[in-house]
């Protein structure tokens, strides 16, 4: 078992951590798109497009793109640490709290599943079980990381 502040601390670590390499990642690659496109259509239409509409409209694009992609890794991360969160901070057992926090992990993967298998129009029961099953091999990796060290 481990104490309240100790979970969440690594939690706000974590998430600080996400955040940071969410918010760079986007803002780098999407950064570097939006110019190429803008090159492009500067290349097709001949016209400088620079300080325009399209330009502005853009870059708050790339921002909105790099929020999204800093703050979903969180949500989800608080979503499904939460319920081991409560549990230890009321002096619960923990076990019940990881039983939670898994059963929380399972539907979100299970929907994230169907909802990528509905969009891509792929057969929703095999996409949700690649989620549940790259879930695993996650869980598995950290169980064989904690045992090794």
């Amino acid at each position: 078992p481990h104490p309240f502040r100790v979970v969440a601390q690594t939690v706000v670590a974590v998430s600080i951590a996400m955040v940071i390499s969410g918010w760079t990642g986007a803002l780098i690659s999407e950064k570097t798109e939006q110019e190429a496109r803008i090159r492009r259509l500067e290349l097709a239409t001949l016209t400088a497009l620079r300080n325009t509409l399209h330009t502005r409209v853009g870059s708050i694009a790339v921002l909105l793109v790099a929020l999204v992609n800093a703050l979903s890794p969180v949500v989800a991360l608080l979503t499904v640490s939460l319920p081991y969160m409560i549990t230890t901070l009321l002096g619960g057992e923990t076990v019940y709290g990881l039983i939670s926090s898994l059963a929380v992990t399972a539907a979100l993967l299970l929907t994230a599943g169907a909802v990528v298998g509905r969009a891509a129009g792929i057969n929703v029961l095999k996409t949700s079980g690649q989620m549940i099953g790259a879930g695993l091999a996650a869980a598995g990796l950290i169980i064989l990381f904690e045992t090794l060290f």
